[in-house]
């Protein structure tokens, strides 16, 4: 599946200064469209940004501190409990035995999890034959939208908002 990288400003994180696509792998790394493990951003010079990742259906996060973007490349590991993230008094990423996930269950990319993703996307979706890119209630991205989908995400994750300024 896809996910958006946005590169923001050092000194304003609201400004996106750079955004590009990246496929993300099962075991939930991010890779170039192209194949190769370093995603490019076109339009951004060398310098320090926030990152942030947003997906489709997933409530998206982004660095609490700036990083530096170099030609070298620089590999930010979101999945480790470690790595700082933004959260504004809020939990900005799901901790599963270690591992850190996005919340799951914005089936309307609104930035947050609500009714609105379960009565007008989850329960019209429910049990139709899946077709890539027009579902957004498919939480777990197993090609199915079904009630693993609701009972294992967007009802824990009910409530949920998106720690990105």
């Amino acid at each position: 599946d896809w996910m958006l990288l946005e590169l923001r400003d050092a000194a304003d994180s609201t400004v996106i200064v750079d955004r590009t696509v990246g496929l993300i792998q099962s075991d939930g790394s991010i890779i170039s469209p192209k194949g190769g493990s370093k995603i490019a951003f076109d339009q951004a010079a060398e310098g320090i940004y926030f990152l942030a990742l947003k997906h489709s259906n997933h409530l998206g996060v982004m660095t609490a501190d700036k990083g530096l973007l170099d030609h070298r490349g620089t590999l930010i590991d979101f999945t480790d409990p470690a790595t700082p993230v933004y959260a504004n008094g809020g939990t900005a990423m799901k901790n599963d035995n270690g591992k850190m996930l996005l919340w799951a269950g914005d089936a309307n990319g609104d930035g947050t999890i609500n009714a609105v993703d379960n009565v007008s996307f989850w329960l019209i979706e429910n049990g139709q034959p899946f077709l890539y890119g027009t579902q957004k209630a498919d939480f777990n991205l197993d090609g199915a939208v079904n009630s693993a989908d609701l009972n294992l995400f967007w009802l824990i994750n009910n409530s949920r908002i998106q720690q990105i300024p």
